[in-house]
């Protein structure tokens, strides 16, 4: 007679992290810099034009006389730059979003296989790979940066109009609206720092969270950064916590929004990838 086998010991899962990961600076840096050169050029231009014109229509009597002729010839003036210049980031728009993720891909790539080198016992992992899932991934995100980058000029010129026909109305004209003009210049420099740095931080979340489940990693674990003058005390309690990739918790209070480390503006939180090995199946 066979002899029976002892039933099999469920062994307890076993669990490894990988290095935290990080969101790649020189992509962010090289679209950053591009991005508050053609603000600079849109400032200066702008300066320019509108200081020309002041001076060359400008007169106290011209304006109180014929105003309505005045504010018509300024309103058009500011419509052709805002033409010309949303025309110029429309055009560059496309270009920058691409060569960000593009950046952001190859970077976390790599930062990604060293991340599980030794989780994988040294065996090299093609995180590399730029899948279907990634691909679209990808595509969405060049296309939420491309609407962000054609909104730079608009929301510029609309804050100039304002400034405009309020130095027309107090009377004070140039001695006013360049010191305007020049703020909003920086104003708007720090707007594209912001996209910058909210658009590195979304595309490194949603390509090492596509690639990891790639992989076959289901979870990972919460790091939060330990910086900013205002950390959200919800994900500072979040931090060490590990989740489900494909259920992932709340991150705002206020929407119930659910989702990953870098997912919210000015979030720079950082997932950990957690592999975990001997997991009995359901």
């Amino acid at each position: 007679m066979a002899r029976k086998r002892p039933p099999l010991q469920k062994r307890k899962p076993e669990v490894a992290k990988g290095k935290a990961l990080t969101y790649p600076s020189l992509p962010e840096a090289r679209y950053q810099a591009q991005l508050e050169r053609m603000v600079d050029a849109m400032t200066e231009a702008t300066r320019k034009e509108v200081e020309r014109y002041f001076r060359n229509q400008w007169t106290a009597d011209s304006v109180a006389m014929d105003a309505p002729s005045f504010t018509a010839g300024v309103s058009r003036l500011l419509r052709t730059l805002s033409k010309r210049f949303t025309g110029l980031f429309t055009d560059r728009a496309g270009g920058l979003a691409e060569a960000l993720n593009k950046g952001v891909s190859d970077a976390t790539a790599r930062q990604l296989g060293e991340s599980l080198k030794e989780v994988s016992a040294g065996v090299t992992l093609k995180t590399n790979v730029v899948s279907g899932r990634v691909a679209e991934v990808m595509a969405a995100g060049v296309k939420d940066n491309v609407a962000l980058i054609k909104s730079i000029p608009a929301e510029y010129f609309q804050q100039i109009e304002g400034d405009v026909m309020r130095s027309i109305t107090t009377g004070q004209g140039m001695a006013d609206l360049v010191p305007a003009i020049l703020a909003h210049g920086q104003s708007t420099k720090k707007r594209a720092a912001l996209i910058a740095r909210d658009q590195t931080s979304k595309a490194t979340t949603a390509i090492n969270r596509t690639r990891m489940q790639g992989l076959g990693i289901k979870k990972f674990e919460w790091l939060h950064s330990g910086g900013g003058k205002e950390p959200r005390p919800l994900h500072e309690a979040l931090s060490g916590q590990i989740f489900d990739l494909d259920n992932p918790p709340v991150i705002d209070e206020r929407t119930g929004e659910r989702g990953l480390p870098g997912q919210l503006i000015n979030c720079r939180c950082r997932m950990v990838p957690v592999v975990t090995f001997g997991e009995p199946a359901e």
